[in-house]
């Protein structure tokens, strides 16, 4: 679980507590013991024979703090034999949140918890912990939901400053520089996948004498890597173009967004 700072016990303290005048407050320190069962609460002895939950663990993967708000389902089953009711869903930052149907449940029956997650101002590693309370306990919840994921600084990419839909380059126009028949020309051009989805990318409109592709070959959310452009040097005409474009496909952005210059000057 990720640590709570002082200042987010202290927040969960105060707003379940109520909060006396000045003059009629007095400080009692709360133990160890007396936080720990309010951080992690023992669960309820079979709770999981009362609601069973499909998955207790879920992942959003890795968004950006700029994203809206992503909503999670942990999905359920009342597999006890008499009526209960969801009386409460504990979090314990205000990035997340529940939301729960609070109506008596008979056995058989099925619902969802849904833990939303606002990734704004959060960047880093996303372990947040929900605990399912139940009219069979105040005191023990009968399960613990757990969200995993990663949120991505939206600066963490300013080396990369062209976005095509949620690719990041280092450049749009590529140049071959110095180059002779005698070897291939190799461009490569640092990328990175600043989406929540693997990027599988491809290209239309090279020339005959040149290949497109990506190393590694698919960019998963979050990694880094390069655009390649690979062109057989004695197969280039004589009279070669010296820029041509072609355009990037597998991505969710415009034609010419996604459309690169190549520039064969030597």
């Amino acid at each position: 679980m990720k640590r709570m700072g002082l200042n987010i016990i202290v927040y969960f303290v105060l707003s379940v507590v109520p909060v006396l005048p000045l003059s009629a407050q007095k400080l009692v320190p709360m133990t160890r013991a007396a936080l720990d069962s309010i951080m992690n609460p023992e669960l309820l002895e079979n709770g999981e024979n009362i609601l069973r939950f499909d998955e207790c663990i879920q992942s959003v993967g890795t968004i950006l703090e700029t994203d809206a708000p992503v909503t999670t389902n942990y999905a359920f089953r009342h597999v006890g034999s008499k009526p209960v009711s969801i009386r409460l869903v504990r979090t314990f930052c205000r990035c997340t949140s529940a939301r729960y149907d609070t109506l008596t449940l008979q056995p058989g029956d099925t619902g969802h918890v849904a833990l939303v997650y606002r990734p704004r101002n959060h960047p880093g590693t996303i372990d947040e912990c929900a605990y399912v309370y139940t009219s069979e306990s105040d005191s023990h919840p009968v399960a613990r939901l757990i969200l995993l994921g990663e949120v991505k600084e939206v600066n963490e990419w300013r080396h990369l400053p062209h976005a095509i839909g949620s690719l990041r380059l280092k450049q749009t126009e590529l140049m071959a520089g110095e180059w002779d028949r005698s070897r291939p020309i190799v461009i490569r051009i640092a990328c990175a996948n600043a989406g929540p989805r693997p990027l599988r990318l491809s290209a239309d409109g090279l020339p005959a004498y040149a290949s497109f592709h990506t190393e590694p070959r698919v960019l998963r959310p979050g990694v880094e890597g390069d655009l390649v452009i690979t062109m057989r040097s004695d197969e280039i005409p004589a009279y070669h173009p010296s820029v041509f474009s072609f355009r990037l496909q597998g991505i969710d952005a415009s034609a010419e967004e996604r459309t690169l210059l190549v520039r064969l000057d030597k």
